[in-house]
């Protein structure tokens, strides 16, 4: 049985790669959560598989993670107007920890750009959005290039 809707948003996630794409998306997904009051959920993934990771050492990827938390503080910083936001990085396969974390923090609504940076990745294995539009336990805003 589907989860019933009433109308309102209360938590909806933002995942970002601080493309065009993503800029787009963080545009409707403002507006939805201002309209409905829901907490902006902005999440960052930094893209490392296991076979990645296993050429950098620690320090590698926590730098990684540290010009990402500066990149999303940059990309929050350009939300004006509206406090409601959580942010966070994460580090791993961006369509799992995507999924992970929507239905961990019971994200309701996932908004997303088309598509963002990861072109030869779209090629050889489909894009992030596809495989979270797939396969996420919620509704998915689809954000094309340039609305």
């Amino acid at each position: 049985m589907a989860a019933k809707f009433n109308g309102k948003f209360s938590r909806i996630l933002l995942p970002t790669d601080f493309s065009a794409p993503s800029e787009n998306a963080a545009a409707y997904a403002l507006e939805l959560a201002k309209r409905d009051k829901a907490v902006l959920q902005i999440v960052h993934v930094v893209n490392i598989n296991k076979d990645i990771a296993a050429l950098f050492v620690t320090s590698g990827t926590e730098y990684l993670v540290e010009e990402a938390q500066k990149s999303l503080k940059k990309f929050v910083s350009r939300l004006k107007g509206y406090k409601n936001i959580t942010t966070e990085v994460l580090t791993g396969v961006p369509h799992q920890q995507l999924l992970s974390f929507a239905k961990k923090n019971k994200s309701d609504l996932v908004v997303i750009g088309s598509h963002g940076k990861g072109r030869i990745d779209r090629f050889l294995l489909g894009s992030n959005t596809e495989r979270v539009l797939r396969k996420a336990g919620c509704p998915v805003l689809v954000v094309p290039p340039g609305k």
